[in-house]
């Protein structure tokens, strides 16, 4: 009942002049950033009570991959390292923020703001085309909104700009502008390697539909072609086009932390299939003893259960939705395990939004996906919480 209510509500805003798609979104994501500085507001002020506002609303914002990207807009790749972290974002930073003042923050908070808008926006657009309903639209960016891992969509991260990306590009491939898929493609592989994964996508999609190639087709090739610039650029300044590859090992390494590096998937995954049972096993022998490496394992086994999750919706994905969705999002879960780590599993599956579009199909009944919802809220507010008092969280 309660997703017919959802899906009435859908084609009612659709239908009323007044109140058009965008606007609603736009309400949506003003209440939730709201309740985000909110959440910091009352953390900062029970157990922080001096902290300036400007660091609860602003500053925070900015912290680990957020401050290289503005380091990066600001400076170029002074180091090597730095090229983990692919152009499109900073440059876009830098391009705005002299109209802002000269804020490489603000115009990095900025950029995540209206990407995420449009979006969204765009993602109600693909679900419509998807599934002839707007009802799965409302709980699709619901659940988006409310992932515990949902406030790195208005930090200074890529994630906005990668998912505005993706979902323009699908949503052109879909509707067979294939010019523009290659556009948003090559865009999206700008900003994050796994963009590079919509050409076999959608490559191998075409060929399972028509059995031969189209001269139309060829458009797609933009997809790996936008990174020939970006490999000329490194080669000329390091003397390695492929030096984001060569550099994964060089990040996030910490004591009993497993190392960044290139690794058979199925030997990565089955290792955290046993950390799960040794930690778990550990916890039933011992209960909790909060040292530093029984922290790590525990944070391990979150990672995994984020990998896991996503991974177990990959059925549903792979048997409801179009054939380009299901090598996408089974290749970025590959890619995940390929580098050794499922460190930062819980911030990259937020890009995996044909897991999101399945997950509101799946939760019909209004009380499981209410149940979910809500425990998903006291995620984010946890995670969101541990992300600005500075510490990693993905």
């Amino acid at each position: 009942m309660r997703g017919k209510v959802l899906g009435s509500f859908d084609r009612g805003i659709e239908k009323r002049k007044s109140w058009p798609w965008f606007l609603v979104i736009m309400i949506m994501l003003l209440g939730w950033r709201l309740w985000l500085f909110s959440v910091q507001y009352i953390a900062f002020r029970g157990l922080r009570g001096t902290t300036p506002l400007s660091s609860i609303f602003f500053s925070f914002w900015g912290m680990w991959d957020g401050y290289w990207h503005t380091q990066i807009a600001r400076f170029g790749y002074y180091v090597p390292g730095l090229t983990l972290r692919f152009p499109l974002y900073p440059l876009l930073i830098r391009l705005l923020a002299p109209l802002l003042g000269g804020s490489q923050l603000l115009a990095a908070l900025t950029i995540s703001f209206i990407a995420l808008f449009v979006a969204l926006v765009l993602l109600r657009q693909l679900i419509r085309f998807e599934f002839r309903s707007y009802g799965p639209a409302l709980k699709t960016i619901a659940l988006l909104l409310v992932f515990p891992t949902a406030f790195f969509f208005a930090a200074a991260y890529q994630e906005s700009l990668f998912l505005l990306l993706t979902v323009a590009s699908f949503l052109s491939f879909r509707r067979d502008k294939f010019l523009h898929a290659g556009i948003f493609g090559g865009l999206a592989a700008l900003t994050r390697p796994q963009g590079l994964l919509l050409f076999p996508s959608f490559m191998v999609a075409r060929l399972v539909k028509r059995r031969k190639w189209e001269k139309r087709d060829v458009w797609l090739v933009l997809i790996p072609l936008a990174l020939v610039p970006w490999c000329f650029y490194l080669y000329s300044k390091f003397g390695d086009p492929f030096l984001f590859v060569h550099d994964l090992s060089g990040w996030g390494e910490g004591p009993w932390q497993r190392a960044r590096s290139l690794s058979l998937p199925t030997t990565v995954l089955f290792s955290y299939i046993k950390e799960f049972f040794l930690v778990g096993g550990q916890i039933l022998a011992s209960g909790f003893e909060l040292t530093p490496l029984f922290l790590v394992r525990v944070k391990e086994v979150l990672d995994f259960l984020f990998f896991g999750l996503f991974l177990a919706l990959g059925y549903w994905v792979a048997r409801d939705l179009h054939l380009s969705y299901s090598i996408y999002y089974f290749l970025s879960l590959i890619m995940m395990l390929a580098v050794g780590t499922l460190k930062g599993a819980p911030r990259l599956v937020l890009i995996l939004f044909p897991g999101f579009m399945i997950l509101s199909k799946i939760l019909r009944n209004p009380k499981a996906f209410a149940f979910f919802a809500l425990l998903s809220s006291f995620g984010l507010i946890g995670f969101l919480i541990v992300f600005s008092f500075g510490f990693w969280v993905a």
